[in-house]
């Protein structure tokens, strides 16, 4: 859909209408409207793409991603709070008193009935 909001805006900047105009129209402000503008003189309709973030990286990794959604799978009726506590055991805790990880299915039996 916003891209959609984009190309309108284009097309009335083709039918000779201005930045502030266009903007109005589309429901944005006339200083996105010139970026739109500068992206689709530069790019075309590719620079209208939304462009995501990647985010940053996740503190899972991708077996730990696993080991949660098969944790997640044992029952239908997590709380939010369940699951926060959860991906914290999940993620490697260490014990600095005698510097090993500590077992993470050993934590993770208290959560399932």
């Amino acid at each position: 859909m916003k891209i959609l909001k984009r190309l309108y805006f284009i097309k009335y900047r083709y039918e000779g209408l201005s930045v502030q105009e266009s903007a109005e129209i589309v429901g944005t402000s006339k200083q996105i409207g010139y970026g739109w503008q500068d992206r689709w003189n530069l790019e075309g309709y590719e620079g209208l793409k939304p462009k995501y973030a990647e985010g940053r990286p996740s503190k899972l990794s991708d077996e730990q991603k696993e080991l949660l959604k098969i944790t997640l799978n044992k029952k239908d009726d997590w709380t939010t709070e369940e699951v926060r506590k959860l991906i914290l055991i999940i993620i490697p805790h260490r014990s600095a008193a005698v510097g090993c990880d500590i077992a993470i299915f050993d934590c993770i039996s208290f959560l399932l009935p």
